[in-house]
């Protein structure tokens, strides 16, 4: 019986139970894109702001150089590192910083670097800056003498910073010019947060690690702001949803008003005119989430095409999390029409006042 009800009501009501639907849908679709997004949203942003370059440096301790023969730095949260080697060579009857490193991991550590031509590659390349190449008086192709070694320009680099005024070599041969055995420092770029990659880098390499605070402070700022507001824009729109299911279910039980006190006439106790209206609210939080939840993956897509340039993945626990949300605003917005719906009078209602 209860069944047959249910549909005959709905069937009804068609029209006006949509416009719940549409509400619950809106904010299971800002849940559903919330949760998808925030699962994955550090690893995203990780990839993103890996583009500013290093988030923390290896230090020698004795103020010497840091030993690369052998190095290897095996651990999860170091994404990327470089070592440099910095010394001052005369090149052309000037003073220039001289920068020795591997240039595979300086291409990964920074690829926000503009670099015309090409990144040096084999023996006997280097790269110079744009200020330093101005001065000397060189361009792409053009060639170095650099302690008694002749070196060729692959590219020119432009970064706005200090790197402009250097002149870039592989590490071994900086290590042959200035007779150096390691380095006078190491870029490394960590995934999260880059303070325990760095302890546990210290102890092991028994160096001093220095946090770019510029850069790991921003991250968790970022990160934090983009949580914080997408959080904000969610309960807004829950809490509209909830509004608009409750003014329509409201609006529901004003006009079966004669209908409850019907059935309250006939012997149905409170409990069962309750399992009405709430049996009807669950019919349409599932249904609201379960399309909230489709409209949600197309709004995950197209934040992960525009904003991240690849699609987010998808997570399977988003879909019961999203339902049992939208389950939640439809049960929630129904207390207020149901407390209603029980405190019809069936006498009152049968007499017409």
């Amino acid at each position: 019986m209860l069944a047959k009800v249910l549909w005959r009501s709905l069937k009804a009501r068609r029209q006006r139970l949509a416009t719940a639907v549409m509400a619950i849908l809106l904010g299971a679709a800002m849940v559903s894109a919330l949760l998808t997004v925030t699962w994955d949203i550090r690893g995203e942003m990780g990839r993103e702001l890996r583009s500013y370059g290093a988030n923390f440096l290896l230090l020698p301790r004795d103020g010497g150089t840091i030993e690369t023969e052998g190095l290897r730095i095996d651990d999860p949260a170091v994404a990327d590192y470089a070592p440099y080697l910095y010394s001052i060579v005369d090149i052309g009857g000037r003073d220039v910083v001289l920068a020795g490193t591997w240039f595979e991991g300086a291409r990964r550590i920074d690829p926000w670097w503009k670099v015309t031509g090409r990144w040096a590659e084999m023996d006997g390349e280097a790269m110079v800056g744009a200020r330093a190449a101005r001065e000397l008086g060189v361009g792409i192709g053009g060639t170095l003498e650099i302690g008694g070694r002749q070196f060729k320009v692959a590219g020119i680099v432009e970064t706005g910073s200090s790197e402009e005024s250097q002149v870039f070599v592989r590490l071994e041969e900086a290590q042959l010019i200035t007779g150096e055995r390691g380095a006078s420092l190491i870029q490394a770029r960590a995934l999260g947060d880059p303070r325990q990659a760095a302890e546990r880098l210290e102890g092991r390499l028994g160096v001093r690690a220095k946090e770019v605070r510029q850069i790991s402070e921003s991250e968790a700022l970022l990160l934090g702001k983009m949580q914080l507001l997408l959080a904000l824009v969610t309960a807004s729109v829950v809490g509209a949803s909830t509004l608009a299911v409750a003014a329509t279910m409201l609006t529901s039980v004003l006009e079966r008003e004669r209908e409850v006190g019907l059935m309250r006439a006939l012997g149905a106790g409170s409990r069962h005119v309750a399992y009405l209206f709430l049996a009807e609210a669950s019919i349409l939080g599932i249904v609201g989430g379960l399309l909230g939840y489709l409209l949600g993956l197309v709004l995950v897509w197209f934040l992960g095409r525009e904003v991240f340039g690849s699609p987010l993945p998808i997570e399977p626990a988003v879909l019961p999390i999203t339902i049992l949300a939208s389950l939640a605003v439809a049960l929630v917005g129904s207390l207020p029409p149901v407390r209603r719906a029980l405190e019809v009078d069936p006498a009152v209602t049968l007499r017409g006042d």
